[in-house]
């Protein structure tokens, strides 16, 4: 048992239970934290099926001391296509057309008043100017194939989100550790969130990561592809809060 007491104290690194670890809802299924409810991971750290480190990898670095599950989301990048757009009477049995339907998948933006109409459910975060998540949005053109058949068409070019690296699985991440979760920190990242519009700048802080700011958090790291749920280090970095954890 002494034995026991003195591996236990000796131990450097220990697995930290996020006091602002949440669920989070990612394209059609939700994802959970593996912590229990006296705070311990339940996660024995092996090596997951999708390529994460295993926690024993990342303790034997000795970059941090507090480790959380994140869950990855799925990469995108905007691809251009350009597409000779028919601006004639359709359909025309003359000239070589065909109807193309774009799949815009999992972005975010600000809604303009029509935007506001097509998307009546995101109607309350477009009245407060906040950036709108759109699971996936559909937009059909008629393209004309044979450009030498016409003139009645103009060049237009999309950016597609295209999935370049799929996620859904979560990873052992270092993350700011429960003492490190200041005020100042709450604060500051209130202030980001606001000036990016993920957060309405009505939010009065609280001084703690409240399920307000987490909400908006997650909306900021889906939209620029981070892990999602926690205040990892990548996470901080994109924020510009380093020197608040030094």
């Amino acid at each position: 048992m002494k034995k026991l007491f003195l591996l236990l104290f000796a131990l450097p690194i220990f697995i930290q239970s996020c006091g602002y670890t949440f669920s989070v809802v990612s394209h059609d299924r939700t994802y959970y934290s593996d912590t229990n409810s006296s705070g311990e991971r339940n996660s024995s750290g092996e090596r997951n099926t999708n390529g994460g480190g295993s926690l024993s990898e990342l303790k034997s670095s000795g970059a941090n001391k507090c480790y959380a599950r994140c869950l990855i989301s799925d990469k995108y990048e905007d691809i251009e296509e350009t597409y000779a757009i028919y601006d004639g009477e359709y359909p025309n049995e003359d000239i070589e057309l065909e109807k193309v339907t774009l799949e815009f998948h999992g972005f975010y933006k600000e809604l303009t008043v029509e935007d506001a109409e097509r998307f009546p459910e995101q109607y309350n975060e477009y009245k407060l100017g906040l950036m709108v998540e759109i699971p996936i949005l559909y937009e059909t053109i008629i393209v004309v194939t044979d450009t030498t058949q016409t003139k009645d068409f103009h060049l237009e070019s999309f950016m597609i989100p295209t999935l370049v690296k799929k996620g859904g699985f979560t990873e052992w991440r270092p993350v700011v550790c429960d003492t490190k979760v200041s005020e100042g920190i709450c604060e500051a990242a209130a202030n980001v969130l606001i000036n990016q519009k993920f957060l309405n700048n009505a939010y009065l802080s609280t001084g703690e990561f409240d399920n307000t700011l987490k909400k908006a958090l997650v909306n900021y790291q889906k939209y620029h592809d981070l892990p999602l749920g926690n205040l990892d280090f990548e996470t901080i970095k994109h924020l510009g809060l380093e020197s608040y954890i030094h």
